[in-house]
């Protein structure tokens, strides 16, 4: 999800497709830039996979750009429980195919082709 506010700031957010049920929802990232540097974003985006466990901007510079990520990464190898983000994420990638799902070591292979 991409917003601008005013030309004054922008952001770009991240979270998990999977639907919590409830007003609280485990993991998530947000991405913001204001001021003088929102005019220098050529391009923002978040976690194309939908487990919202990045978000990012891309800003202009003089000789080279900089990538700014926002990443979270979940805690734990294993935990108990339907409704951490550990779990939201093997679910989801349970459902794009992926066997035996380990969200932690997933997140460092997307992360690498991300960047």
């Amino acid at each position: 999800m991409r917003e601008q506010y005013n030309n004054k700031c922008k952001i770009s957010m991240s979270s998990s497709d999977d639907p919590s049920g409830t007003d609280k929802q485990p993991g998530g990232t947000l991405t913001a830039a204001g001021g003088s540097h929102v005019g220098r974003i050529l391009e923002s985006g978040e976690d194309s996979n939908g487990l919202g466990r990045w978000s990012w901007i891309t800003l202009e510079g003089k000789n080279t750009n900089l990538y700014v990520a926002t990443a979270y990464r979940v805690q734990q190898e294993n935990l108990e429980g339907t409704k951490t983000s550990f779990a939201q994420q093997k679910k989801l990638l349970r459902k794009k195919g992926v066997e035996n799902p380990n969200p932690r070591k997933q997140w460092l292979t997307d992360l690498s082709k991300q960047i």
